[in-house]
C-alpha cells in the first residue's frame, strides 16, 4: 500500500501518448495542452528538485519498474531506454540515461552496451559462424534480419564488421562483371537485409550498422522498386499465352485490358473452378503489361500460390498487411514511401487465391489504396484482379445460400458489389 506504485509511462523523447475525447476540437486542444509533461518527464523533474527522491535505492526502483513496465526485447529503442531506467540512479533527464563516465552516447543501445547490462553476443556469433558454412549469401542475409530482430544483439556493427564479407560474397564474385565499386555492393546488402526487416515491421537505421549516408535515399529505393519490377523477363511461353486464351478467357482478358488505362477503373473477381485456366489468364496480363514497360504487381494469398505467378509475392509481404488484420486494418506503408509510389505507377494489381483471405485482409488493403490514391472509390479506382474459388472455402454460415456465404466471408457488400464478376467455364 505504500509506497503507491503506477504503471510507468515508458516512452521515448516526443513520442508519448496522447489521449483525447473524439469529439474534441484539436486546434484548441493542441493551444490549451502542454503534451511535454509525461509520467517520465516529471519522474526526471522530481529526481532534479527531491534529494528524498534521489536516496531512494536504486534495486527498489529496479524492482517496482521491472515488475510494472514490460517490454520485449525486439521493441528496440524502448527496451534499451527500460534498461537504463532499471539501472541508471535517479535519472534527470534523456540525456541523463545516455550520458556514461562524463559521455554523451549517440543511443540508448550503445549507452547500454558501454555500462555492461548487455550478455555476450557468442552465441549469435556460433549460429551465423555454423550458417556461413553451408547458406547462401541471400539466405545468409535472411537469417542476420532474424537475428537482429528477435536475438536483439548487444552491438550489431560489431556483427556487421565480420560477417560482411560472407554476407555480399556472391557479390563480390560478380563485381569484376557488373563494374560494382565496394560501396554499391555495400548498400546493395544493406538494402536486401532491410527488406528483410520491413517485412517483420523493422527498419535497418534502427541498428545503426553503417552511417545513413550510406543508406539508399527515397529517390534511389523507388528506383531500384521499379527496376527490380521491370526486370521480371517473360519467357517465350508467357508470351504465347496470349495468342492461345480460349473464348472465355479471352473475353476476361479484354475486360480487364479496357480498364487499365481508364482515370478511375474498375476491380474484378475471376471466378472458376480449379483447372479453368485462371493462372494461364493471369500470365497473359502479366505479359501484356511487362513487355510494354508497365508495372504489374502479382501477389497471392499463400506462398505457395505466389511461387506459380512470374515475380509474385504473397500479398502480406507486399503490401505489408498485418498477419491479424481484424486488430488493425492499418498496413505499415505510408504514402511517402517507395512501396507506396510503386502502387501509383502500377497498372494492374493481380491477387490470386484471394476467396482464401480473411475479409478483414481484403477491408485492410481496400483502406491502403484508398488512402494512397487519395480516393473513395473502391480500392483507391485501381484496377485490381482477384481470383479464386469458392467452392473450395470451407462453409463458415450456416442455411445460408451461396451468393450471402461469398458476400459475408469476402468482403463487405459494398466492395462486392463494386467487383465485375467474370467466371470461367469448366468446359473451356
Amino acid at each position: 500500500m505504500t509506497p503507491s506504485v503506477y504503471t510507468l509511462q515508458l516512452h521515448l523523447p516526443g513520442e508519448q501518448v496522447v489521449s483525447f475525447h473524439k469529439n474534441t476540437n484539436l486546434s484548441n486542444l493542441v493551444d490549451s495542452t502542454d503534451f511535454t509533461k509525461t509520467m517520465l518527464t516529471e519522474f526526471f523533474a522530481m529526481n532534479k528538485r527531491s534529494k528524498q527522491a534521489r536516496k531512494l535505492k536504486c534495486l527498489k526502483r529496479r524492482k517496482v519498474i521491472g515488475q510494472v513496465v514490460t517490454v520485449r526485447p525486439n521493441e528496440g529503442k524502448r527496451y534499451f531506454l527500460r534498461l537504463l531506467l532499471s539501472h541508471v540512479h535517479a535519472p534527470k533527464s534523456f540525456d541523463h540515461l545516455l550520458t556514461v563516465d562524463g559521455q554523451l552516447a549517440s543511443s540508448y543501445q550503445e549507452a547500454v552496451f558501454r555500462l555492461g547490462l548487455l550478455q555476450s553476443d557468442t552465441y549469435i556469433e556460433d549460429a551465423l559462424d555454423e550458417a556461413t558454412a553451408f547458406h547462401m549469401p541471400c539466405s545468409l542475409r535472411s537469417l542476420f534480419a532474424m537475428l537482429l530482430i528477435f536475438c536483439t544483439p548487444s552491438n550489431p556493427f560489431k556483427l556487421w564488421e565480420k560477417y560482411e564479407a560472407d554476407l555480399s560474397s556472391d557479390l563480390e564474385r560478380t563485381s569484376s562483371i557488373t563494374g560494382c565499386d565496394s560501396n554499391y555492393i555495400r548498400r546493395y546488402v544493406l538494402q536486401d537485409i532491410n527488406r528483410s526487416l520491413e517485412q517483420m515491421g523493422k527498419h535497418i537505421s534502427d541498428y545503426r550498422l553503417v552511417p545513413d549516408s550510406l543508406l539508399f535515399t527515397e529517390h534511389e529505393r523507388l528506383t531500384k522498386e521499379i527496376e527490380s519490377e521491370q526486370s521480371v523477363r517473360c519467357t517465350e511461353d508467357d508470351l504465347m499465352t496470349i495468342s492461345w486464351l480460349n473464348t472465355g478467357q479471352q473475353a476476361t482478358y479484354n475486360a480487364i485490358m479496357s480498364e487499365l488505362f481508364l482515370p478511375d477503373g474498375k476491380s474484378f473477381f475471376v471466378d472458376g473452378p480449379g483447372g479453368t485456366g485462371k493462372t494461364f489468364l493471369y500470365r497473359a496480363l502479366l505479359a501484356t503489361l511487362r513487355t510494354h514497360g508497365h508495372i504489374a504487381l502479382a501477389v497471392a494469398s499463400s506462398g505457395v500460390a505466389a511461387s506459380i505467378l512470374l515475380g509474385g509475392r504473397t500479398v502480406h509481404s507486399r503490401f505489408k498487411i498485418p498477419l491479424d488484420a481484424s486488430a488493425t486494418k492499418a498496413c505499415q506503408i505510408s504514402k511517402q514511401s517507395s512501396t507506396a509510389k510503386l502502387i501509383v505507377v502500377a497498372k494492374l494489381i493481380l491477387w490470386d487465391e484471394s476467396s482464401m483471405a480473411k475479409r478483414d485482409t481484403i477491408e485492410a488493403f481496400d483502406l491502403l489504396l484508398r488512402d494512397i490514391m487519395d480516393s473513395d472509390m473502391p480500392f483507391g479506382g485501381k484496377v485490381v484482379g482477384f481470383g479464386g474459388d469458392f467452392r473450395q472455402t470451407l462453409p463458415v454460415i450456416q442455411n445460408a445460400t451461396r451468393d450471402i456465404q461469398v458476400q459475408s466471408n469476402f468482403v463487405s457488400s459494398a466492395l462486392w458489389s463494386s467487383l465485375q464478376k467474370v467466371s470461367l467455364k469448366e468446359n473451356m
